[in-house]
C-alpha cells in the first residue's frame, strides 16, 4: 500500500513537473512577443520625437516671423483710416495682412499637430509602461514558476529516494524470509530424517523385544520338558 502511494505522488509530480515546464515555454514566447512589441514602440517613440523637434524648429521661426512683422502690423493698424485713400498702400497692407493670417493659421495648425504628437507621445509611454509592466510580471511569474520547479524537483528526488529505500527495504526482507524459509524447511527435512531413524530404530526394538519374548517362551518351555 505504501508503495502504491509513492509511486502515485511520483507520477502526480511528473506531471507537475512537465505541466510547469510547458508554461515555462509559453512565459518566454509570451515575454519575447513583449519585447518585440517594446522595441517597435521604442521606434515609434523615436520617430515622433524627431518629428516634434522639426514641428517646434518650424513654430519657432513661424513665431519669429509674427515677431519680426509685428511692428509693422500695428504700424498699419494704427494708420488704417489715414491711408485708406492710397491704392498702392491698400494692396501692400491687404497683403501683408492675408499673410499674417496664414501665418496666424498655420502656427494654430502647428500647434495642434503639436498638441497631437504630445498626447500621442503620452499614450505610447503609458502603452510602453503597460509593456514594461507586463513584463515585469511575466518574468517575475516565469522566476516563481522555475523556484516551483526546482522544489517539485527536490520533492520528487525525495519521494524516488523514499521509494527506493523501502524497495530495498522489503526487498531485503524478502530476501531474508526466504532465507529463514529454506533454513526452516533444511530443518523440516532434517527432524524428517531424524524422525525416520527413530522409527526405524524403534522398530528394531520392537523386532528385538520379540526375539527376546520368543527365546524366553522357549526357554520355558524347555525348562517344563526337563522337569
Amino acid at each position: 500500500m505504501e508503495e502504491t502511494s509513492l509511486k502515485t505522488q511520483i507520477t502526480k509530480l511528473a506531471y507537475t513537473l512537465q505541466s510547469q515546464e510547458q508554461y515555462i515555454k509559453y512565459l518566454y514566447g509570451v515575454i519575447e512577443g513583449h519585447e518585440s512589441e517594446i522595441e517597435e514602440l521604442r521606434q515609434k517613440n523615436a520617430e515622433l520625437r524627431v518629428k516634434l523637434k522639426k514641428a517646434l524648429e518650424m513654430a519657432s521661426l513661424k513665431e519669429e516671423g509674427l515677431q519680426a512683422l509685428e511692428p509693422g502690423i500695428r504700424v498699419y493698424l494704427d494708420h488704417t483710416t489715414l491711408i485708406t485713400d492710397d491704392p498702392h498702400l491698400n494692396n501692400l497692407f491687404n497683403s501683408a495682412n492675408a499673410s499674417f493670417d496664414t501665418i496666424i493659421q498655420h502656427t494654430n495648425e502647428l500647434q495642434n499637430i503639436i498638441k497631437d504628437q504630445n498626447n500621442m507621445e503620452d499614450r505610447l509611454e503609458g502603452l510602453l509602461d503597460d509593456v514594461h509592466n507586463c513584463e515585469k510580471y511575466l518574468r517575475q511569474e516565469l522566476n516563481n514558476t522555475h523556484a516551483t520547479i526546482l522544489k517539485t524537483r527536490h520533492t520528487y528526488k525525495d519521494v524516488y529516494a523514499n521509494e527506493v529505500r523501502h524497495r530495498q527495504h522489503w526487498e531485503g526482507l524478502a530476501q531474508n524470509t526466504q532465507i529463514q524459509l529454506a533454513n526452516i524447511q533444511a530443518q523440516f527435512a532434517n527432524s524428517q530424517i531424524q524422525l525416520a531413524n527413530i522409527q526405524a530404530q524403534f522398530a528394531n526394538s520392537q523386532i528385538q523385544l520379540a526375539n527376546v519374548q520368543r527365546e524366553r517362551d522357549e526357554s520355558r518351555r524347555n525348562a517344563h520338558k526337563l522337569l
